[in-house]
This record gives C-alpha cells, sequence and structure tokens, in this order.
C-alpha cells in the first residue's frame, strides 16, 4: 500500500510539473511568434508599398539564378503562381511575394 501511494503522489508531481512548464513554453513560444510574425508582415508591407525588395531575395523567392531572360522569369512566375494561387486555396502571403519578385525583377531588367 505504500508503495502504491508514493507512486501515485511521484506520478502527480511529475503531471504536475510537466502541465506547468509544458504550458510555460508553449505560452513562450506562442508570445515569440506573434512578436516576429507581425514585425516581419509589417516589414513586408513596408518593402513592398516602398519597392524595396531585393533583387537576390527576389530571385531565392522565384528560384531563379542571377542572370536570367525575361522568359525564364515569366516561366518561373507561372509555374510558382499556379502551384500557389490564392484563388485555389493557396497563401496570399506567397502569392504577394511572389508578384512582388516578378515586379523587382521586372524593373531591373529593363535598366
Amino acid at each position: 500500500m505504500v508503495v502504491v501511494g508514493s507512486l501515485s503522489n511521484v506520478l502527480a508531481r511529475l503531471l504536475i510539473y510537466s502541465f506547468t512548464y509544458g504550458t510555460r513554453a508553449v505560452g513562450e513560444a506562442y508570445r515569440i511568434a506573434l512578436r516576429e510574425g507581425s514585425s516581419g508582415v509589417g516589414q513586408l508591407a513596408r518593402n513592398i508599398g516602398r519597392g524595396r525588395m531585393d533583387p537576390a531575395e527576389a530571385r531565392l523567392i522565384l528560384n531563379l539564378r542571377p542572370k536570367n531572360t525575361p522568359e525564364e522569369l515569366e516561366t518561373a512566375f507561372n509555374r510558382h503562381y499556379a502551384a500557389n494561387d490564392p484563388e485555389k486555396g493557396g497563401s496570399k502571403y506567397l502569392g504577394w511575394k511572389m508578384q512582388a519578385a516578378k515586379e523587382m525583377l521586372d524593373s531591373t531588367s529593363r535598366k
């Protein structure tokens, strides 16, 4: 009887500690995700509004090499956008990023 009582006591403490520290860890992760997520979206909106996407970032988004033709740009954009079309359940955020990347690379190729 004493073993069963002490075993249940240990299990109860383990459960309480796990719940307490697990809740703290999840809460902290959620707080960090909210802070980083909201600042990232705000930064993205400011950069798109001001046309400040870096050409290297634009090439990464569309998976292009540093030197590419306008046809390669158009093909890459169409392929990636079709795979993640917001009208078909894809991410609007990624759609905006791909559109901004295409506009950035279009503007740099015309210069």
